[in-house]
C-alpha cells in the first residue's frame, strides 16, 4: 500500500478549505459513525477520501508519492445569482448537489424506478384538482423526480433558493428558500421544473438560482431569457393557463391582509389557480410585499413548506430499498434527525 504523505487532519481540511469547503461543512455531511481519529492511519485517510468524493461530488487523486489533491468535476454548472453573492461562495453547495444526485440515482437505479417522462408530469399537474405544495411534491416523488429541502448546515454556508440537477436521464430538484409558505416554494418547484421542461438542463448538470426574482430577489441578469422561460412555465401551471387580470381589478387601494385573501380565495378557487400565488402576484404587482406575505397566514394558516417537503420524502423514501449510509447523509442535508 502507497503510504499518504498526508499524517494531520488540518492539512487534510486546508486543501479542501482552499475550494471553498469549510471543515465544519463536511464534517457535517460524514456519517454518524465517522471520528477523525482514523485520519492517523492509512486506511481512515482513504475512506476519508471515498466519503468525500461520494458525498460532495469531489475527484481524489492520489499521487505516486501519495500526495492527495481535491479536484472539483468538470460538471456544467450555470448559477443565476444576486449581484452581491459571489461565486466562489456557491462552491460548497454544487458539491453537495452533486453527491445528492449520486445518492438518488443509487436509489432510483437499485429499486428500478425509471426516470420521468417529463411532458407527462406537466400534463398530470395541469390534471390535479387541487394545486398545492403538497399535492405537487407527491406527484413529483411518483414519477421518480425527487425533490428535497437543503437546510440551514453550518455557518456561512450559502443555499440556493432553488437548484435542478441532472444525472443521465433522471432529475433531483433542491429548495433552499427560506420562505414558510408553502406558495412560495411551489412557484420555486415549478420554477426549477420549468427549467427541465424547457431543456435548460440538455447541455448542463446542475441550474442554481440563488434567488428568486418573483418572490422579491433580483437576478444579476434581470432579462435572462431561460429565467423568464422557467417562470413562464411556472406562471402558467399556477394559474392553469388563466389571465389574472380580473383579479387586480378586484382589489381595493390597500387592501388589509384579511381583504387581500379573500378576494384571492373568491378569484382563485373556483379556476382551480392556487390561491396563495395570487397573492405573492398581488406582491410582485404593487411591491407591497408585507401585505402579500401577511395575507398568506390567512390562506395558509399554519402550514409550513419545510415540514411538508420532508414528510413527503420520509414517505417515499420509506418504501424503498436505501442504503443506511445514504439515508443518513440525505436526512442530515434536510435537518432531519436519524
Amino acid at each position: 500500500m502507497t503510504e499518504l504523505k498526508i499524517t494531520s487532519k488540518s492539512s487534510l481540511y486546508k486543501k479542501l478549505k482552499s475550494i471553498g469547503l469549510s471543515q465544519g461543512l463536511i464534517n457535517k455531511t460524514l456519517p454518524n459513525w465517522w471520528a477523525n481519529d482514523v485520519l492517523k492511519t492509512n486506511a481512515g485517510i482513504l475512506e476519508f477520501c471515498l466519503l468525500v468524493r461520494s458525498r460532495l461530488g469531489l475527484e481524489v487523486d492520489i499521487g505516486e508519492s501519495g500526495d492527495i489533491s481535491f479536484i472539483p468535476r468538470t460538471n456544467n454548472i450555470e448559477f443565476k445569482k444576486r449581484a452581491n453573492v459571489e461565486f466562489d461562495k456557491l462552491a460548497a453547495s454544487s458539491y453537495l448537489a452533486q453527491g445528492i444526485s449520486c445518492a438518488f440515482s443509487n436509489i432510483l437505479k437499485s429499486n428500478e424506478i425509471p426516470s420521468p417522462d417529463i411532458k407527462i408530469l406537466r400534463h398530470e399537474i395541469q390534471k390535479l384538482e387541487e394545486l398545492n405544495l403538497d399535492t405537487v411534491v407527491q406527484l413529483f416523488w411518483k414519477h421518480g423526480l425527487p425533490v428535497i429541502f437543503i437546510d440551514k448546515l453550518v455557518s456561512g454556508f450559502t443555499k440556493p433558493a432553488g437548484m435542478v440537477i441532472k444525472n443521465g436521464d433522471s432529475y433531483c430538484i433542491l429548495l433552499g428558500h427560506g420562505q414558510k409558505s408553502p406558495g412560495a416554494q411551489l412557484f420555486v418547484l415549478l420554477h426549477e421544473f420549468g427549467h427541465i421542461l424547457s431543456g435548460h438542463l440538455d447541455n448542463k448538470d446542475i441550474v442554481v438560482d440563488v434567488s428568486m426574482n418573483e418572490l422579491s430577489g433580483t437576478l444579476l441578469a434581470e432579462y435572462d431569457v431561460q429565467e423568464i422561460e422557467a417562470d413562464d412555465i411556472s406562471l402558467s401551471l399556477l394559474r392553469r393557463g388563466h389571465d389574472i387580470q380580473g383579479f387586480y381589478s378586484k382589489i381595493p387601494s390597500r387592501p388589509s391582509p384579511a381583504r387581500l385573501a379573500a378576494i384571492a380565495m373568491q378569484f382563485g378557487k373556483p379556476l382551480g389557480i392556487s390561491v396563495s400565488h395570487l397573492a405573492l402576484s398581488y406582491g410582485k404587482e404593487t411591491n407591497d410585499w408585507v401585505v402579500a406575505y401577511s395575507a398568506l397566514k390567512f390562506i395558509e394558516r399554519k402550514a409550513e413548506a419545510q415540514a411538508i417537503i420532508k414528510q413527503e420524502f420520509s414517505r417515499f423514501i420509506n418504501r424503498m430499498y436505501v442504503r443506511p449510509d445514504d439515508l443518513s447523509f440525505l436526512n442530515v442535508i434536510q435537518g432531519i434527525e436519524d
